[in-house]
């Protein structure tokens, strides 16, 4: 579950290596009193900007990576736009043929039941609503 990089690795063996200084230094086992513990911090401390300069570039990197997916994802749901939207093009194209066709037969079915030429004419002048409202009291009528 934890994963330590490099980075963090030097990091850590840098802090190890201030933290023994001091402690050896406070024990007495290095000569001078300052100098150790001064090398050891500066050690730390470099360990730590070291580490953190390259935690930041894989960040950045990872960033990066995830900007040019979402690039790319986007890409895609563009083109599946433009695909749904041709589709529904389609697909309204298809429903007025069939609304066309629809009238045409009703059309066709009053005409065919018109007692009279006047019938006939009154018919081929309604609307397409009044085509179907006319056609669907012609067929509840018994």
């Amino acid at each position: 579950m934890l994963e330590l990089s490099l980075d963090l690795t030097i990091a850590l063996a840098l802090v190890l290596i201030a933290v023994v200084t001091f402690v050896a230094n406070r024990i007495g086992v290095l000569p001078g009193k300052s100098i150790p513990v001064f090398v050891g911090a500066i050690g730390a401390v470099f360990g730590l900007l070291i580490w953190r300069t390259r935690r930041a570039d894989a960040l950045e990197a990872r960033l990066r990576e995830l900007e040019e997916t979402a690039r790319a994802k986007q890409k895609e749901l563009e083109e599946a736009r433009k695909r749904r939207d041709i589709a529904e093009q389609e697909l309204n194209a298809a429903l007025a043929r069939l609304e066309q066709q629809k009238d045409f037969y009703a059309r066709e079915i009053l005409r065919l039941r018109a007692a009279d030429e006047a019938e006939r004419q009154r018919i081929a002048g309604l609307s397409t609503l009044e085509v179907f409202e006319e056609y669907a009291r012609s067929r509840v009528r018994p």
